[in-house]
Parts: C-alpha cells; sequence; structure tokens
C-alpha cells in the first residue's frame, strides 16, 4: 500500500553506569558496568554475508532473510541493549615492611582489564556500533567495524 512502517529507533530507551570499589585490608576490587537498554541498528554486515552465503545461520535462516530483500529489511534491524564490564582492576599493597625495605613509601601491584565482557543479544561484534559517526548517514548502521577491544594490564605503583 505504499505506507513506510517505523522499524527501529537508534536511540536508547536509557544508559546506566554502576561504579564501585572495595577495600578488604590490602586488597582493592574497583568495577565499572555499563548498560544500554533499547535502541536499534541495522546489522548491514548480516545482509552482505547473507548475500555470500556465508553467515553463521545461512542454511537455516538466510533465504528467508533474503526472501523479502528490497521491500523487507526488518531481519536486519536488531536491538542494541547490551550489559558490558567496562573496567575492572584489583590491586594489592604489599606490607610497609617489604616498602621500607625498598627506601619506598609504598607498593603496589595490580591487575586492570578493559572491555572484558560484553551480554547481548545483538548477532554482529558489538551493538556499540557507529561506522559513519557523526555523519548523516546515521549512526546505527552495522557494516562490521571492529569492535572496542579487550586490553589487559598489569600495574606497578610505586610511593617515592
Amino acid at each position: 500500500d505504499g505506507s513506510y512502517q517505523k522499524l527501529g529507533d537508534e536511540n536508547p530507551d536509557y544508559r546506566i553506569s554502576f561504579h564501585n570499589s572495595f577495600r578488604l585490608g590490602p586488597v582493592e576490587l574497583a568495577f565499572l558496568i555499563d548498560h544500554k537498554e533499547g535502541g536499534h541498528a541495522i546489522n548491514l554486515a548480516n545482509l552482505i554475508y547473507d548475500l555470500g552465503g556465508t553467515t553463521a545461520d545461512y542454511e537455516e535462516n538466510g533465504g528467508d532473510r533474503l526472501g523479502g530483500l528490497g521491500t523487507v529489511t526488518q531481519p536486519y534491524i536488531e536491538s542494541t541493549t547490551y550489559t558490558a564490564l567496562r573496567d575492572i582492576s584489583l590491586n594489592y599493597t604489599l606490607p610497609s615492611s617489604v616498602s621500607d625495605r625498598l627506601g619506598l613509601n609504598y607498593l603496589q601491584v595490580g591487575f586492570s582489564g578493559r572491555n572484558l565482557w560484553l551480554d547481548t543479544d545483538y548477532t554482529g561484534l558489538s551493538p556499540e556500533v557507529s561506522q559513519f559517526g557523526n555523519e548523516a548517514v546515521g549512526g546505527s548502521v552495522d557494516t562490521n567495524p571492529f569492535p572496542l577491544s579487550k586490553s589487559m594490564y598489569f600495574t606497578l605503583s610505586l610511593g617515592l
């Protein structure tokens, strides 16, 4: 009938972050969890893979998705809701007997990580897509850009 139907909105319903830290004696644990509820993206990477017959679920669902190609884009619109462990760190401050022997005020060792865990139903590499940045094309178009990298660090803090 020529009418258009809204399939999604790239804007989330809300975003929330939770940061906390705990200290028990010489041990400190800190973390940051991000959550984004709602919002949609068009997963053009899946369309490209479907056209090539290489989508992971192509045998079961690829033909159905491609059946409406040219008139239906709904199979490629996906929710970008996610929960992510953005940062985590675990630090241990060595006893003053150790730092004193080394001529230091304190000595702390630690481990930290970024982007180590992501929970989402999004089928692309990451629901945090922004292939075109702030361009007029829109930020929620997934053509398979690199996801946020996972990073792990060992830290050594010296109090001089």
